[in-house]
């Protein structure tokens, strides 16, 4: 199962969570523990996190974090400095490369056509300080398929295998 996509807004209090492979231990002991704990206040201390409560489970832990004002600027900057990502060209930062296609994205956005990147930098750093209403991943279908109910349709009608072939196959097909 995919997680969602996390959108960190500041001061937005943010869980944290790991789990062992196939729900193994992941904490022996509380000696292990106890190291586990000073790794998390080293982390708080260097990123200047607040963590606000955390649990650890045999198996698993828990954080919650909160992110400041500042650490969320400097995520921005780093993802509009940030040169193996197709962010800078999207927003016009750069010229992209012949091989990566643009403009259907961008379109997306609606607007006049000498606006789309304005309006995609916009929309990503809108959601990056102040989280987005509801999250595009929160309209997966079947953790398969992202998008509309005619968009579903279309999908349904050449979708061949069994269970076992395409674990989604059959509940995309009602």
């Amino acid at each position: 199962m995919t997680r969602p996509l996390r959108i960190e807004k500041m001061g937005g209090w943010n869980p944290v969570t790991a789990r062992g492979n196939e729900r193994k231990t992941i904490f022996r002991d509380d000696a292990e523990r106890r190291h586990f704990l000073e790794i998390v206040a080293e982390m708080v201390r260097r990123f200047r996190l607040r963590l606000r409560c955390f649990v650890l489970m045999d198996n698993h832990y828990h954080l919650l974090l909160e992110l400041r004002e500042e650490q969320v600027r400097e995520r921005m900057r780093k993802l509009r400095a940030y040169r193996w990502s197709f962010y800078r060209w999207y927003i016009g930062l750069g010229a992209a490369p012949a091989w990566l296609e643009c403009d259907t994205v961008l379109a997306l956005g609606g607007g006049a056509k000498t606006e789309p990147r304005r309006r995609y930098r916009e929309y990503v750093e809108t959601a990056a300080r102040e989280g987005l209403e509801q999250s595009p991943w929160e309209a997966i279908q079947e953790q398969v398929v992202l998008g509309g109910a005619e968009f579903l349709a279309g999908l349904r009608k050449p979708i061949r295998g069994d269970a076992q072939e395409q674990r989604g196959a059959r509940r995309l097909n009602g």
